[in-house]
């Protein structure tokens, strides 16, 4: 059965793929692949029957979606093919729906864009997003900062983790630290503006609290995520 080698492969993901990766692919397994195909046995997964699926797929969800999602199968089903349970996987010969191109150059804010920004925040929404524009951090670097990072000597914000609030095994939400996207330690200058705020929050805290809390006191979560927005612009 094909449920039999989802073990494996999710203890596979879970060495080698970010844990927001391995959160999609457990999501991908539990909510399509599962249901579809899990009880039946790997004779019955052909190209020609997986083919159907994607057509089924298209309507309900995006080309990135499903192309994903028959890339979590494909893993799945490599398992059956080193083991000698399959003779090729039948996810290769799949035609899947083509990605779309992005719509829109990546937008940047102009310096007069970031500084009209900035007059309408205040306090640690003021020091996040100037941190953010300035340092260049993804929001789960940001989150990921403890007070220990900034490094006042050399003008520098040592970046090393990335935090996001994920669910885990039991699908209860909760905060994992991990490595940067990509998967490299760097250290990142700060402008002299940027230190007063950095400061202010330094001399509040020892080296081991976070440097960008929650109101509760634990890590930030990112403000789209909590909307239910995928996205959001600063400028609106």
């Amino acid at each position: 059965m094909l449920e039999d080698l989802w073990p494996d492969y999710l203890e596979q993901r879970r060495v080698a793929a970010r844990r927001g990766t391995v959160t999609q692919n457990e999501r991908q397994w539990r909510t399509l692949i599962k249901p579809k195909y899990g009880h039946l046995p790997l004779a019955r997964l052909t190209t020609r029957a997986i083919q159907s699926w994607v057509a089924e797929l298209e309507p309900e969800y995006s080309a990135n979606y499903v192309i994903n999602t028959i890339g979590t199968l494909r893993g799945i089903l490599d398992i059956a093919v080193t083991d000698g349970l399959m003779a090729d996987n039948p996810c290769t010969g799949v035609k899947l729906p083509k990605r779309p191109a992005r719509k829109l150059a990546r937008r940047y804010l102009k310096p007069a864009e970031v500084q009209a920004v900035a007059e309408q925040l205040e306090g640690q929404n003021l020091r996040a997003f100037l941190t953010l524009v300035y340092v260049g951090l993804r929001w789960g670097e940001l989150a990921g900062l403890d007070v220990r990072d900034v490094d006042f000597d050399r003008k520098r914000i040592r970046v090393h983790t990335s935090a996001a609030y994920l669910p885990n095994d039991e699908g209860e939400w909760e905060w994992h630290e991990g490595s940067t996207k990509t998967n490299q330690v760097r250290s990142a200058g700060y402008p002299p503006k940027l230190e007063p705020m950095l400061r202010a929050r330094v001399g509040k805290g020892g080296g081991d609290e976070i440097l960008f809390p929650s109101e509760g006191g634990g890590r930030w979560r990112q403000p789209a995520k909590q909307s239910g927005k995928h996205r959001v612009e600063w400028l609106e």
